[in-house]
């Protein structure tokens, strides 16, 4: 383990575990080891990842060169409400967001409701986020960047457009980017308040303006995209009404 590395994570108060081999899914490893309070916040990384896992079904199968980590934290240590745990993959996106921009400052980096990233259109990153059983007040923030790997295996079991950084010739290490995604994210906590990072993800959104289908247990629900509601919920306009969510997924077209 780069032990320059491990420091910095515990300057900044986060206790770092990182695997120089493959695991099957970061997430899976955080929800089967009970982290102690005194322990958290905990971050964990490794070179591949065999069996990631997406929202609901989809599958991430990141390959050397990816960022697949996890990072295990609580409400209360991020200061978020339990009303407000929707917003958790928006804030992580929003921090993702803020440092591949930096990293592509020609190209559009997008946030796709609710938890992807996406560049021109294709999909650079995901996060998904759970939450123990038997102490629903830990949270797992998964996240899996394509970095410098291999598109196809990366993607083989997604059913959208892929991309990575290598893609546009930015060679950064795994490390470093990893480091810079979670400085930001303990940044954007402590500098902005919600109303701030709502504007600014509101800014980035994905087919904001445009047609999108809300899908949420079959049920769908059709209209012009009008972005976030101050409490974070996506606001969809209807011929009828304006309608908010929380939960689902949306298609597009």
């Amino acid at each position: 383990m780069d032990e320059c590395l491990e420091h910095k994570f515990k300057q900044l108060g986060i206790q770092f575990l990182h695997f120089p081999q493959e695991l099957n899914s970061t997430n899976t490893y955080a929800l089967n080891t009970k982290f102690k309070l005194i322990q958290l916040p905990a971050l964990i990384s490794c070179v591949e990842q065999t069996a990631g896992r997406g929202r609901g079904q989809n599958k991430w199968s990141s390959s050397i060169g990816s960022l697949p980590f996890s990072l295990v934290t609580t409400l209360a240590k991020l200061k978020v409400k339990e009303v407000d745990v929707h917003f958790i993959p928006l804030l992580m996106g929003y921090s993702i967001q803020k440092v591949l921009q930096r990293l592509l400052p020609d190209e559009p980096v997008q946030i796709k409701w609710p938890n992807d990233i996406l560049v021109e259109g294709k999909k650079i990153a995901g996060i998904l986020v759970e939450r123990r059983v038997d102490d629903p007040e830990q949270l797992i923030i998964g996240v899996g960047i394509n970095n410098q790997n291999d598109l196809p295996v990366a993607f083989k079991d997604l059913k959208i457009v892929p991309c990575s950084l290598k893609s546009y010739d930015v060679t950064i290490s795994s490390n470093e980017l990893l480091l810079s995604i979670v400085e930001q994210f303990f940044l954007d906590l402590q500098a902005y308040t919600f109303d701030e990072i709502i504007e600014d993800i509101n800014m980035c959104l994905y087919k904001k303006n445009e047609l999108v289908t809300h899908v949420n247990l079959n049920v769908k629900t059709s209209g012009i995209c009008l972005g976030l509601d101050p409490k974070g919920a996506l606001q969809i306009q209807t011929e009828y009404s304006v309608e908010s969510f929380v939960g689902g997924s949306l298609s597009y077209g």
